[in-house]
């Protein structure tokens, strides 16, 4: 999931400026320069075909310099894995989080 600034929005009844998209893997890395536009994406710990840490190797090729949010069932040692994503993430002048599935 990716989720940009909209081009215009009414505040009265959009209370932030956001258009939320649901994209494949290899459709979010063909978006070229329009990554560029991208504030947020959401993405699994592991997908099918890909896992978060090939999203952010393939990302840090690209324009995007938004932030990464990485959700997962619940891990045993979370700590380890953001430390893993961050460590891959941060050279990249990527931003990442992880969050537990609800």
């Amino acid at each position: 999931m990716l989720i940009s600034p909209a081009a215009t929005f009414d505040r009265t009844l959009v209370p932030f400026p956001a258009s939320v998209e649901t994209l494949l893997f290899e459709d979010l890395l063909a978006l070229g320069d329009e990554l560029a536009e991208v504030d947020l994406l959401v993405v699994p710990l592991i997908g099918v075909g890909f896992d978060a840490f090939d999203l952010i190797e393939r990302l840090g090729m690209t324009v995007f310099m938004g932030r990464i949010r990485v959700v997962s069932d619940r891990l045993a040692d979370r700590a380890m894995v953001l430390r893993e994503l961050r460590d891959l993430a941060d050279p990249l002048g990527l931003a990442v989080d992880l969050s537990d599935c609800l």
